[in-house]
């Protein structure tokens, strides 16, 4: 049988090219926002819109704020920046009561 056959009739015809599928980026595994680790803040921070030392604040968050992983990720996405010499660290975050998301800083929350 003809696999170039223009009435379309390719049964028994294998392709000889393969199409590829874009690979999608990975995304981290989710867990049940039941059970996802809640944190809390331990000192007034902010929740910032980006990971830089200059971000824009979204909001203040008090002592006692419950936080989880962004998104309900099963781990933290954290930065380390290095601002006059001290290291600082940032992780993405959701607030749990108002559901935003920015970055804290990793020193004023604990599980």
């Amino acid at each position: 049988m003809d696999c170039a056959d223009p009435a379309g009739l390719m049964s028994g015809c294998t392709s000889v090219f393969q199409i590829e599928e874009p690979h999608p980026t990975p995304t981290p595994p989710k867990g049940d926002p039941q059970t996802v680790q809640k944190y809390t803040v331990t000192k007034s921070t902010g929740l910032y819109e980006l990971p830089q030392v200059d971000s824009q604040m979204i909001t203040e968050l008090s002592a006692g704020t419950q936080l989880m992983s962004a998104e309900g990720n099963l781990y933290l996405d954290c930065r380390e920046l290095t601002d006059a010499s001290l290291p600082i660290k940032l992780c993405k975050m959701e607030v749990v009561n108002i559901g935003k998301t920015g970055w804290v800083l990793a020193e004023w929350f604990e599980e």
